[in-house]
């Protein structure tokens, strides 16, 4: 690999800002940024993604000024209305939907009334 090749060890490549990375494919060394990702890596850039899609899919398809996000109680139900699956907290490895949010707060901000 590029790592063994220049020396650099598995610590080096922990360092790197994702957010200021201008190529996920070369972070400068020649490897991407996801080189090092498991499985849970995977999965929580997947869960990320469609609560993404999911909040501005329901902004888009309200499309009600005064209403711009739901409860976090009701994610479960549009979860699986848009994704046509159910959404599986334990397989996170929480019990409640306020702990799968923590869980990837740098992508989904919880507001008053519980709202996201």
């Amino acid at each position: 690999s590029a790592t063994a090749a220049t020396g650099e060890t598995a610590e080096a490549s922990d360092v790197i800002d994702p957010l200021t990375v201008e190529d996920v494919l070369d972070v400068g060394n020649g490897e991407p940024l996801f080189v090092n990702f498991t499985w849970e890596d995977w999965t929580m850039l997947s869960l990320r993604y469609e609560m993404h899609l999911l909040l501005h899919s329901f902004r888009v398809d309200v499309d009600d000024p005064e209403r711009p996000s739901f409860s976090e109680a009701n994610l479960g139900l549009y979860y699986e209305k848009y994704f046509n699956r159910r959404l599986d907290l334990k397989s996170f490895g929480v019990e409640a939907t306020g702990e799968l949010l923590e869980l990837i707060r740098d992508t989904v901000e919880v507001l008053g009334e519980r709202r996201i």
